[in-house]
Parts: C-alpha cells; structure tokens; sequence
C-alpha cells in the first residue's frame, strides 16, 4: 500500500484512522510521529505567534518592510515552515527524505479544514528533493533560506526528544549540512539562517549576528549588498 508515494510497513510508516505515523522502535513507551500543527504544542504556539519570537528576528521580519520569501531547505515536519508562514511568509519546504515529506504532506492535509488550514495551503509549497540541488533552480531566488540541519547526537538519549530519535532514524546524519549552506549562501537574496542547539558551535565561520532562544540559536549570515 501507498500513502503519498511511500510503501507503508516496509520502512516505518503506518497509516493509522486515516494519518501517517512514523514508529521507531525504543525502550521508553513514547507513542509514534506525526507532522501536528493543529493540536497540542504546536498548534498552541502557531495560534500565537507573534513576530518577536526568535525565528521571526532572524529571518528579518520588521514593521513596514516588506515581508521575505523563505526556503526552508531542511523541512522535516515542517514546523519552522508552519510557524513563518503564520507570520506571514511564503514558504517553499524541502524535504529530500520520500517518509519524512509523505509525513509532512500528510500533516498539512489533516489541517486543511481546521482554522489555520487556508493559511497554511496559501503560504506553504512542500517539495520533494535535496536542496543541495534543487535551491539553484527556485526562480526567483528566495529572499531567505533557512537551514536546520540534524542536531549532534546527545550523550544521553534521555534527553532527546522521540521526533529528533525518529527522524534521526530515518534520515541519519546531515553529513553535507557545510555544503547546503554553501549552497543557500549563492543562492539567497538577503540572508542565511542556520538553526543551532543553543550551546553549539557554528556550523561554519562566525555569522553576522545570532539571535537566542531558549534552547536553539539562529546564526544569521547576511549577503554582501
């Protein structure tokens, strides 16, 4: 059987009551995965958001300028894409792994008749593919790429949450995380945003400036004007 172009039961997604969940195997009970962003915590913070928030300093959201378009080139579950499109950005999602896109496809379809739903069908296009490759051919150039490559594994597992441990499980390591920044460098208009555990190093060379949350950080790269 297929569910958004993937084989279900043959890798680690099922499709449950009519939703695509992801199922790790693991030791501590946590339930399955599913990209949410209707209800619990992520549908809570989507509902108030506000242009303060961290990502929205980063991506250089400001009153009376005109609102950037934004490539989340590493989209996962597409939070960070549902949280700047509820800002007010158009985003374009890439996700280069066939399970983790069918999951955020997946999402955004449950959401489709909620109160975010229109908004999020408006702002949000989900693409499959790398963004190594498919960032030089987004015409026009997007104003802002955003890329939050997969965290460094922990030293206790206890303290990483079951969606990094499943994605993890699936997608593996961003060996070329230097190399998609690279390429988001040529490719945006204004900046680059790398998303970063808050006591992490950079992923490359300094940035131009950072902006801390409470336990990630954006290392913001501005294009040379």
């Amino acid at each position: 059987m297929e569910f958004w172009g993937v084989v279900l039961n043959s890798s680690l997604l099922f499709e449950v009551e009519g939703r695509l969940e992801l199922r790790v195997p693991s030791e501590d009970g946590h339930g399955p995965v599913r990209a949410e962003f209707v209800e619990g915590r992520v549908g809570w913070r989507l509902r108030r958001a506000g242009r303060s928030q961290a990502i929205g300093k980063a991506v250089g959201l400001k009153k009376g300028k005109p609102l950037p378009s934004v490539v989340d080139a590493t989209a996962g579950l597409g939070r960070d894409s549902a949280l700047l499109a509820v800002l007010g950005c158009n985003v374009i999602a890439f996700e280069r792994s066939p399970e983790i896109h069918a999951l955020l496809v997946d999402g955004l379809r449950s959401a489709a008749d909620s109160d975010l739903g229109p908004l999020l069908r408006e702002r949000i296009a989900t693409r499959l593919g790398d963004s190594i490759e498919e960032l030089p051919t987004v015409s026009p150039g997007p104003d802002v790429v955003l890329v939050d490559p997969m965290h460094p594994n922990r030293r206790s597992k206890a303290k990483v949450r079951k969606e990094m441990r499943a994605l993890r499980a699936v997608v593996g390591e961003d060996c070329d995380a230097k190399d998609l920044v690279a390429v988001a460098l040529s490719c945006a208009k204004d900046r680059v945003v790398v998303k970063r555990p808050a006591k992490a190093a950079p992923l490359i060379l300094a940035p131009s400036f950072q902006v801390e949350g409470k336990t990630v950080r954006f290392d913001v790269y501005l294009r040379e004007s």
